[in-house]
């Protein structure tokens, strides 16, 4: 065998032997591997846990944003405040009415559900 194929085999086990570690590194740690097609951004979801982080930090949200978190319509989520406000049903949403203007009375906003509804933000 001559020198130089010796160190190209020299060469390719020192690099077997650096993926390898780096599979048990990551295994060991849990870092999973991502295809290539998984790192794509999807811009969609970024909206969506972009709004999501802005109402958890809410002591009450909007319409819209329980229509996101609910996954029904916002109509269906108005139906629900006004049987709260009717006390038409056993299992009202929480709701407070802010910035009184327009027919209906004001803007309506429901309460974030991981709170107590006597619980103040600080």
């Amino acid at each position: 065998m001559s020198m130089e194929s010796k160190d190209d085999f020299v060469t390719v086990i020192d690099e077997r032997i650096r993926r390898i570690s780096r599979e048990v590194t990551e295994e060991m740690l849990g870092i999973a591997r991502q295809p290539a097609e998984l790192l794509v951004k999807d811009v969609e979801a970024l909206n969506i846990r972009e709004s999501l982080q802005r109402i958890m930090v809410k002591e009450f949200i909007s319409i819209k944003e329980a229509h996101l978190l609910l996954g029904c319509s916002d109509g269906h989520i108005r139906n629900l405040v006004d049987k709260a406000r009717k006390k038409k049903t056993s299992h009202p949403i929480p709701f407070a009415r802010c910035c009184p203007t327009g027919a209906r009375g004001g803007t309506l906003r429901v309460a974030s559900f991981d709170r107590d509804p006597g619980e103040r933000s600080r």
